[in-house]
Protein backbone atom coordinates (compact mmCIF):
# COMPACT_ATOMS: atom_id res chain seq x y z
CA UNK A 1 0.00 0.00 0.00
CA UNK A 2 1.17 3.20 -0.79
CA UNK A 3 0.97 5.97 1.83
CA UNK A 4 1.24 9.90 2.47
CA UNK A 5 1.79 10.92 6.30
CA UNK A 6 0.82 14.86 6.76
CA UNK A 7 3.09 16.63 8.97
CA UNK A 8 1.26 16.15 12.55
CA UNK A 9 2.51 12.69 12.02
CA UNK A 10 6.06 13.30 10.80
CA UNK A 11 6.36 15.54 13.86
CA UNK A 12 5.92 12.60 16.03
CA UNK A 13 8.06 10.59 15.15
CA UNK A 14 11.10 12.58 15.22
CA UNK A 15 12.00 11.87 17.99
CA UNK A 16 13.99 8.57 19.96
CA UNK A 17 14.39 6.37 16.74
CA UNK A 18 10.53 6.48 15.80
CA UNK A 19 10.67 7.13 12.55
CA UNK A 20 13.71 3.74 11.92
CA UNK A 21 11.33 1.87 13.79
CA UNK A 22 7.77 2.77 11.86
CA UNK A 23 9.67 2.11 8.56
CA UNK A 24 10.85 -1.41 9.40
CA UNK A 25 7.40 -1.83 10.83
CA UNK A 26 5.81 -0.72 7.24
CA UNK A 27 8.76 -2.67 5.45
CA UNK A 28 7.34 -5.64 7.61
CA UNK A 29 3.77 -5.16 5.93
CA UNK A 30 4.88 -4.09 2.39
CA UNK A 31 3.98 -0.43 2.49
CA UNK A 32 5.75 2.14 1.26
CA UNK A 33 5.72 6.03 2.17
CA UNK A 34 5.70 8.77 -0.29
CA UNK A 35 6.77 12.35 0.66
CA UNK A 36 6.31 15.93 -0.76
CA UNK A 37 7.98 19.21 -0.73
CA UNK A 38 5.00 20.38 1.07
CA UNK A 39 6.36 18.28 3.72
CA UNK A 40 9.47 20.34 3.84
CA UNK A 41 8.22 23.32 2.93
CA UNK A 42 5.94 22.66 6.50
CA UNK A 43 8.96 21.70 8.24
CA UNK A 44 11.26 24.74 7.63
CA UNK A 45 8.12 27.15 9.27
CA UNK A 46 9.88 25.76 12.50
CA UNK A 47 12.79 28.48 13.40
CA UNK A 48 14.23 25.69 16.01
CA UNK A 49 17.59 24.26 14.00
CA UNK A 50 17.36 21.06 16.43
CA UNK A 51 13.81 20.17 15.60
CA UNK A 52 14.23 21.47 11.80
CA UNK A 53 16.64 18.55 11.31
CA UNK A 54 15.32 16.04 13.50
CA UNK A 55 11.90 16.33 11.40
CA UNK A 56 13.93 16.44 7.82
CA UNK A 57 15.73 13.06 8.99
CA UNK A 58 12.09 11.79 9.92
CA UNK A 59 10.98 12.29 6.35
CA UNK A 60 14.43 10.67 5.08
CA UNK A 61 14.05 7.87 6.99
CA UNK A 62 10.18 7.32 6.53
CA UNK A 63 9.99 7.79 2.86
CA UNK A 64 10.82 4.72 0.48
CA UNK A 65 9.28 7.09 -2.38
CA UNK A 66 9.45 11.40 -3.47
CA UNK A 67 7.41 13.24 -5.52
CA UNK A 68 9.64 14.45 -8.08
CA UNK A 69 7.47 16.51 -9.89
CA UNK A 70 6.02 20.06 -8.62
CA UNK A 71 2.39 19.29 -7.43
CA UNK A 72 1.69 22.88 -9.43
CA UNK A 73 3.29 21.54 -12.61
CA UNK A 74 0.81 18.21 -12.73
CA UNK A 75 -2.02 20.81 -12.09
CA UNK A 76 -0.86 23.25 -14.59
CA UNK A 77 -0.55 20.07 -17.38
CA UNK A 78 -3.98 18.89 -16.85
CA UNK A 79 -5.61 22.45 -16.86
CA UNK A 80 -3.60 23.24 -19.81
CA UNK A 81 -5.29 19.54 -21.73
CA UNK A 82 -9.04 20.92 -20.70
CA UNK A 83 -7.69 25.09 -22.20
CA UNK A 84 -6.22 22.89 -25.16
CA UNK A 85 -9.69 20.55 -25.77
CA UNK A 86 -12.35 23.57 -25.08
CA UNK A 87 -10.50 27.20 -25.35
CA UNK A 88 -7.65 26.79 -27.67
CA UNK A 89 -7.93 30.69 -28.72
CA UNK A 90 -6.52 31.19 -25.23
CA UNK A 91 -3.37 30.29 -25.77
CA UNK A 92 -0.22 31.53 -28.15
CA UNK A 93 0.46 29.00 -30.71
CA UNK A 94 4.28 29.26 -30.40
CA UNK A 95 5.61 28.17 -27.08
CA UNK A 96 7.84 30.79 -25.00
CA UNK A 97 10.93 29.31 -25.30
CA UNK A 98 12.06 31.26 -22.01
CA UNK A 99 9.38 29.30 -20.29
CA UNK A 100 10.21 26.32 -21.88
CA UNK A 101 14.00 26.89 -20.22
CA UNK A 102 12.69 28.04 -16.74
CA UNK A 103 10.07 24.84 -16.40
CA UNK A 104 13.05 22.53 -17.44
CA UNK A 105 15.19 24.48 -15.21
CA UNK A 106 12.58 24.28 -11.92
CA UNK A 107 11.78 20.41 -12.36
CA UNK A 108 15.58 19.65 -12.90
CA UNK A 109 16.19 21.39 -9.63
CA UNK A 110 13.49 20.06 -7.85
CA UNK A 111 14.50 16.32 -8.28
CA UNK A 112 18.10 17.22 -7.36
CA UNK A 113 16.82 18.82 -4.10
CA UNK A 114 15.37 15.61 -3.28
CA UNK A 115 18.32 13.94 -3.65
CA UNK A 116 20.22 16.59 -1.65
CA UNK A 117 17.52 15.93 1.16
CA UNK A 118 18.47 12.32 0.98
CA UNK A 119 22.23 12.90 1.29
CA UNK A 120 22.14 15.95 4.06
CA UNK A 121 19.98 13.96 6.35
CA UNK A 122 22.30 10.80 6.51
CA UNK A 123 23.11 11.12 10.61
CA UNK A 124 26.75 13.02 10.35
CA UNK A 125 28.84 15.20 12.23
CA UNK A 126 30.17 16.39 9.00
CA UNK A 127 26.76 18.63 8.25
CA UNK A 128 27.83 22.48 8.51
CA UNK A 129 25.18 24.18 11.31
CA UNK A 130 23.03 25.65 8.37
CA UNK A 131 22.94 22.97 6.45
CA UNK A 132 19.12 22.87 6.57
CA UNK A 133 18.78 26.46 5.54
CA UNK A 134 20.11 26.23 2.29
CA UNK A 135 17.82 23.28 1.89
CA UNK A 136 14.99 25.46 2.74
CA UNK A 137 15.60 28.23 0.42
CA UNK A 138 15.58 25.77 -2.43
CA UNK A 139 12.18 24.02 -1.60
CA UNK A 140 10.81 27.54 -0.84
CA UNK A 141 11.69 29.44 -3.91
CA UNK A 142 9.45 26.99 -5.78
CA UNK A 143 6.65 26.38 -3.00
CA UNK A 144 6.07 29.46 -1.25
CA UNK A 145 4.26 31.20 -4.75
CA UNK A 146 1.84 28.62 -4.43
CA UNK A 147 1.60 28.75 -0.86
CA UNK A 148 0.47 32.66 -1.20
CA UNK A 149 -1.95 31.84 -4.09
CA UNK A 150 -3.90 29.67 -1.82
CA UNK A 151 -3.86 31.83 1.02
CA UNK A 152 -5.56 34.61 -1.29
CA UNK A 153 -8.15 32.04 -2.54
CA UNK A 154 -8.91 30.71 0.71
CA UNK A 155 -9.36 34.78 1.71
CA UNK A 156 -11.58 35.38 -1.38
CA UNK A 157 -13.94 32.39 -0.85
CA UNK A 158 -14.29 33.30 3.14
CA UNK A 159 -15.39 36.66 1.88
CA UNK A 160 -18.33 35.53 0.55
CA UNK A 161 -19.65 34.96 3.43
CA UNK A 162 -21.68 37.67 4.71
CA UNK A 163 -19.47 39.25 8.19
CA UNK A 164 -23.16 38.96 10.02
CA UNK A 165 -23.72 35.32 9.03
CA UNK A 166 -19.76 34.29 9.30
CA UNK A 167 -20.53 32.01 12.03
CA UNK A 168 -23.60 30.12 11.29
CA UNK A 169 -22.47 30.56 7.75
CA UNK A 170 -20.03 27.70 8.84
CA UNK A 171 -22.57 25.09 9.05
CA UNK A 172 -24.68 26.23 5.92
CA UNK A 173 -23.54 26.90 2.78
CA UNK A 174 -26.71 28.09 1.04
CA UNK A 175 -25.72 31.85 3.56
CA UNK A 176 -22.52 31.89 1.11
CA UNK A 177 -22.77 34.62 -1.50
CA UNK A 178 -22.25 32.52 -4.80
CA UNK A 179 -22.13 35.09 -7.40
CA UNK A 180 -19.82 36.85 -9.92
CA UNK A 181 -20.19 39.93 -10.87
CA UNK A 182 -21.36 40.59 -14.57
CA UNK A 183 -22.01 36.84 -14.53
CA UNK A 184 -25.69 35.20 -14.56
CA UNK A 185 -24.43 32.32 -12.27
CA UNK A 186 -27.63 30.87 -12.35
CA UNK A 187 -27.97 30.45 -16.18
CA UNK A 188 -24.28 28.76 -16.34
CA UNK A 189 -25.13 26.59 -13.18
CA UNK A 190 -28.80 25.65 -14.53
CA UNK A 191 -28.76 21.61 -14.41
CA UNK A 192 -25.52 21.63 -12.20
CA UNK A 193 -25.87 19.97 -8.94
CA UNK A 194 -25.10 22.18 -5.76
CA UNK A 195 -21.87 20.86 -4.52
CA UNK A 196 -20.66 20.56 -8.45
CA UNK A 197 -21.31 24.03 -8.87
CA UNK A 198 -19.75 24.88 -5.52
CA UNK A 199 -16.17 23.20 -6.28
CA UNK A 200 -16.33 25.37 -9.80
CA UNK A 201 -17.31 28.71 -8.17
CA UNK A 202 -13.88 27.53 -5.48
CA UNK A 203 -11.85 26.84 -8.57
CA UNK A 204 -13.30 29.77 -10.85
CA UNK A 205 -11.96 31.95 -7.92
CA UNK A 206 -8.21 29.93 -7.95
CA UNK A 207 -7.46 30.46 -11.21
CA UNK A 208 -9.12 33.92 -11.75
CA UNK A 209 -5.74 36.22 -11.01
CA UNK A 210 -3.80 33.93 -13.33
CA UNK A 211 -5.93 33.20 -16.49
CA UNK A 212 -8.54 35.86 -16.54
CA UNK A 213 -7.22 39.11 -15.02
CA UNK A 214 -3.36 38.67 -15.19
CA UNK A 215 -2.84 39.92 -11.42
CA UNK A 216 0.14 41.42 -10.64
CA UNK A 217 1.63 38.92 -7.70
CA UNK A 218 -0.62 35.98 -8.56
CA UNK A 219 0.84 32.81 -9.07
CA UNK A 220 4.04 33.09 -11.46
CA UNK A 221 2.74 32.30 -15.21
CA UNK A 222 6.21 30.99 -16.10
CA UNK A 223 5.64 28.22 -13.60
CA UNK A 224 2.09 27.35 -15.80
CA UNK A 225 3.75 24.54 -18.40
CA UNK A 226 3.87 26.01 -22.42
CA UNK A 227 2.18 27.14 -24.64
CA UNK A 228 1.43 30.59 -22.59
CA UNK A 229 -1.42 33.05 -22.64
CA UNK A 230 -2.13 34.90 -25.53
CA UNK A 231 -2.15 38.86 -24.58
CA UNK A 232 -5.18 39.56 -25.66
CA UNK A 233 -7.58 39.88 -22.45
CA UNK A 234 -10.42 37.08 -21.81
CA UNK A 235 -13.82 37.64 -21.94
CA UNK A 236 -15.26 37.05 -18.32
CA UNK A 237 -18.33 35.19 -19.58
CA UNK A 238 -16.27 32.75 -22.09
CA UNK A 239 -13.95 32.28 -18.75
CA UNK A 240 -17.32 31.77 -16.82
CA UNK A 241 -18.67 29.02 -19.41
CA UNK A 242 -15.22 27.36 -19.08
CA UNK A 243 -15.67 26.40 -15.88
CA UNK A 244 -19.05 25.93 -15.42
CA UNK A 245 -20.15 24.31 -18.83
CA UNK A 246 -16.83 23.29 -20.52
CA UNK A 247 -14.27 21.76 -18.26
CA UNK A 248 -14.96 17.81 -17.41
CA UNK A 249 -13.60 17.51 -13.34
CA UNK A 250 -12.14 13.91 -14.26
CA UNK A 251 -10.02 15.78 -16.55
CA UNK A 252 -8.60 18.09 -13.96
CA UNK A 253 -8.24 16.20 -10.93
CA UNK A 254 -5.72 18.45 -9.02
CA UNK A 255 -7.52 21.35 -9.36
CA UNK A 256 -11.01 19.77 -8.56
CA UNK A 257 -9.70 18.09 -4.95
CA UNK A 258 -7.88 21.53 -3.98
CA UNK A 259 -11.22 23.05 -4.34
CA UNK A 260 -13.64 20.28 -2.50
CA UNK A 261 -11.15 20.94 0.41
CA UNK A 262 -11.45 24.56 0.74
CA UNK A 263 -15.19 24.23 0.07
CA UNK A 264 -15.37 21.97 2.94
CA UNK A 265 -12.82 23.56 5.56
CA UNK A 266 -15.43 26.15 5.39
CA UNK A 267 -17.04 23.98 8.09
CA UNK A 268 -14.09 23.91 10.12
CA UNK A 269 -12.34 26.90 12.21
CA UNK A 270 -9.85 28.62 10.20
CA UNK A 271 -6.22 27.78 11.03
CA UNK A 272 -2.43 28.51 10.37
CA UNK A 273 -2.11 24.60 8.63
CA UNK A 274 -5.10 24.93 6.87
CA UNK A 275 -3.58 26.12 3.21
CA UNK A 276 -0.74 23.46 3.51
CA UNK A 277 -3.58 20.76 4.20
CA UNK A 278 -4.56 21.75 0.76
CA UNK A 279 -1.64 20.75 -0.42
CA UNK A 280 -1.50 17.20 1.70
CA UNK A 281 -4.46 16.21 0.67
CA UNK A 282 -3.56 16.44 -3.07
CA UNK A 283 -2.00 12.73 -2.39
CA UNK A 284 -5.70 11.22 -2.56
CA UNK A 285 -5.24 11.53 -5.81
CA UNK A 286 -2.36 8.87 -6.09
CA UNK A 287 -1.80 7.42 -2.46
CA UNK A 288 -4.00 4.13 -1.27
CA UNK A 289 -4.35 5.95 1.54
CA UNK A 290 -3.26 9.91 3.64
CA UNK A 291 -2.80 9.67 7.30
CA UNK A 292 -3.03 12.67 9.49
CA UNK A 293 -3.09 13.10 13.33
CA UNK A 294 -5.42 16.04 13.07
CA UNK A 295 -8.96 15.21 13.18
CA UNK A 296 -10.07 17.88 11.69
CA UNK A 297 -7.98 17.70 8.75
CA UNK A 298 -9.25 14.36 8.72
CA UNK A 299 -13.22 14.55 8.57
CA UNK A 300 -12.27 17.31 5.56
CA UNK A 301 -10.95 14.81 3.70
CA UNK A 302 -13.33 12.29 4.46
CA UNK A 303 -15.65 14.10 3.04
CA UNK A 304 -14.46 14.87 0.24
CA UNK A 305 -13.54 11.35 -0.50
CA UNK A 306 -17.55 10.78 0.09
CA UNK A 307 -17.87 13.18 -3.17
CA UNK A 308 -14.74 11.49 -4.85
CA UNK A 309 -15.03 7.84 -3.60
CA UNK A 310 -12.12 6.59 -6.06
CA UNK A 311 -9.71 8.89 -4.25
CA UNK A 312 -7.77 7.43 -1.66
CA UNK A 313 -8.38 6.66 1.91
CA UNK A 314 -8.43 9.45 4.37
CA UNK A 315 -7.21 8.04 7.87
CA UNK A 316 -7.04 9.45 11.26
CA UNK A 317 -4.54 8.59 13.80
CA UNK A 318 -5.14 9.50 17.44
CA UNK A 319 -2.20 10.45 19.69
CA UNK A 320 -4.14 9.11 22.69
CA UNK A 321 -7.21 9.46 24.93
CA UNK A 322 -7.97 10.47 28.69
CA UNK A 323 -4.87 11.93 28.99
CA UNK A 324 -2.71 8.62 28.14
CA UNK A 325 -0.59 9.71 25.21
CA UNK A 326 -0.09 6.69 22.65
CA UNK A 327 3.43 5.05 21.43
CA UNK A 328 3.23 6.78 17.93
CA UNK A 329 4.46 3.69 15.83
CA UNK A 330 2.22 1.29 17.51
CA UNK A 331 -0.73 3.91 16.67
CA UNK A 332 -0.14 4.27 13.58
CA UNK A 333 0.53 -0.13 12.64
CA UNK A 334 -2.48 -0.86 14.51
CA UNK A 335 -4.78 1.94 12.25
CA UNK A 336 -3.92 0.19 9.62
CA UNK A 337 -4.52 -3.06 10.40
CA UNK A 338 -7.99 -1.55 11.53
CA UNK A 339 -8.62 -0.61 8.19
Amino acid sequence: MRIYFDNNLINRLSEGGQARRLRSALDARRDYVMASGFNILEVMADRDHERRTARLRAISSIATTFVTEPELYRQGLELRGEIIRCRPCWLSKLPDPEVQTWVLKMRREYLANWRKLADLTEFSENNPPNWNDELFQAFSDQLHPIKGEAQKSQKALRDKIPAKNRASAQKDYSRIRWDIPGVDLRTLTAGIAEREMRWRFVAYGEWEGIILTRTPGSRDLRMFPNPAFRREPIDTQDYARFWFQDVDGDQIPTTRLIALVQMFQIDHPVRASNVLDLHHAIHLLDCDAVLTGDQSFAMVMKDVARYLPTVGKPIFVPNGENGVVYDPVESIIDTLDAV
